[in-house]
């Protein structure tokens, strides 16, 4: 973890983290499979932000329970770094959406894509443990969005 984000709480660190990863990687795919399926902008709109919202409560739930089993008498710390996991997997999930509302469909998936890449990337600087692996581990996490997008584009293909 780099110095820009260390906590007394570790997992305060480690809920922004995944919680965005699984926010933007979740919402990359849903996007692409829903621009793809020919549906409308209001259409992937709801989508996304439905499926955001509920992945934010499925991945916040489990992390809380990871971190239960790890660290269960810092109760609070916990809940705290559930709430944060939440809100970065949601608030992901409402930035991607921003460019649906604003392009037609295949624009706002382009830049839907862009943004959620950028993002992974930040990410993997951000909260890399070395500064030789900055890069690379950004690379990887833009690779895991990659393979989101790849995946609901395909889905999109074939429900289309």
């Amino acid at each position: 973890m780099t110095n820009t984000l260390k906590y007394k709480n570790k997992s305060i660190s480690q809920g922004i983290a995944f919680g965005t990863m699984d926010g933007v990687v979740n919402v990359l795919g849903i996007i692409a499979g829903l621009s793809l399926a020919g549906v409308d902008s209001r259409t992937i709109i709801l989508g996304a932000i439905a499926a955001g919202f509920a992945n934010a409560i499925a991945n916040s739930s489990g992390f809380y329970v990871s971190e239960e089993s790890i660290l269960a008498d810092k109760e609070v710390n916990i809940i705290k770094a559930t709430i944060v996991a939440f809100l970065s997997s949601l608030v992901s999930a409402l930035i991607l959406s921003i460019p649906i509302l604003l392009f037609l469909p295949l624009t706002g998936l382009l830049a839907s894509v862009v943004l959620g890449l950028t993002i992974l990337f930040i990410l993997g600087i951000v909260f890399s443990s070395s500064k030789t692996s900055r890069t690379k581990l950004g690379i990887r996490y833009v690779i895991i969005g990659l393979f989101a997008t790849v995946a609901g584009l395909l889905i999109g293909v074939l429900i289309d």
